[in-house]
């Protein structure tokens, strides 16, 4: 659950130039600058957005580049609707299991 965040970049969900295999899944981003971006060079490799939900779509997501897959993910700009959607994730978010 990424919410309210002000950076100097301005992107509530940011990888660094270049990164490499990784998986961004079932993450929640609302009222962010930017909720995320696709294009940074040196580009992303291996990199899967899936699953996400956005108040606004990601810079580029109308054209991922070659190196990042962007599937399943849904923007709701009506903030009652995402909340709605996404409350198990958010129910969820910064939870720790206890050990057992």
């Amino acid at each position: 659950m990424i919410k309210d965040t002000r950076t100097p970049y301005n992107f509530g969900l940011y990888l660094d130039y270049g990164a490499s295999g990784v998986i961004v899944e079932e993450n929640v981003v609302m009222r962010a600058d930017n909720t995320s971006v696709l294009h940074v060079g040196p580009p992303l490799e291996n990199v899967v957005f899936r699953g996400n939900f956005w108040d606004a779509d990601p810079l580029g997501h109308d054209d991922p580049p070659s190196g990042v897959t962007y599937e399943g993910n849904v923007t709701i700009k009506d903030e009652r609707e995402l909340n709605a959607a996404t409350e198990d994730i958010r129910s969820r978010a910064g939870l720790l299991r206890p050990r057992g």
